[in-house]
């Protein structure tokens, strides 16, 4: 399984401004089977936006995702 990326487009209360936020990361094994369970869950207004590979601690610690065989 891989992680998906996701953001949303909604309206900033602070100023009206419509912006794009971060989502949650989705555990899925494709792009379509991240967005069907974006929909199958409640989460249908997310849109998938990449595979996560890797997440950079603010200690420094690398978090390696990328399930990629080179």
């Amino acid at each position: 399984m891989r992680k998906f990326t996701t953001e949303l487009r909604a309206i900033d209360p602070s100023d009206g401004e419509i912006k794009t936020w971060q989502g949650p990361d989705i555990d899925a094994i494709s792009f379509a089977d991240a967005q069907q369970y974006c929909i199958n869950n409640g989460l249908g207004y997310l849109t998938v936006t990449g595979i996560l590979v890797a997440v950079i601690g603010d200690d420094g610690i690398i978090t390696n995702y990328d399930t990629s065989e080179n």
